[in-house]
């Protein structure tokens, strides 16, 4: 990732770049986070946690992962176990109820400015 990174970090600074780092809760994610954090510098960048696997399968807890890297503000998607099935049965558009809904709106709000309306699991409720 040293040459992606160096082509980053030497491109000119336009206000439309937005950087972000997708790790894991996991010891090898967060050291490899730390090198590229180092070959960033300055630059602003947001951190994508993204849950691959169960939480438990992880050696340490998404809240453990925030704070060794001292992360205030990070994108969290996570782990949907049955989001394959759940596309190709239901396709891309009905998947408005799923977990990781919250985390796409954040990252579409941060890249473009435009809202995404999040809808409840439970919105029908209110009707």
């Amino acid at each position: 990732f040293d040459a992606v990174l160096d082509n980053i970090i030497l491109r000119p600074k336009t206000p439309y770049n937005r950087i972000f780092v997708v790790c894991e809760p996991s010891v090898a994610s967060l050291r490899a986070y730390h090198s590229i954090k180092k070959k960033l510098g300055k630059a602003e960048h947001r951190i994508i946690f993204s849950m691959t696997r169960s939480q438990k399968d992880y050696m340490m807890p998404l809240q453990g992962a925030k704070e060794k890297i001292k992360a205030k503000d990070t994108i969290d998607f996570v782990y949907e176990a049955n989001l394959e099935k759940l596309i190709i049965q239901q396709g891309i558009h009905n998947t408005a109820k799923i977990k990781f809904t919250p985390a796409i709106a954040n990252m579409v709000n941060s890249l473009t400015g435009k809202k995404v309306k999040v809808q409840k699991k439970f919105a029908w409720f209110k009707k």
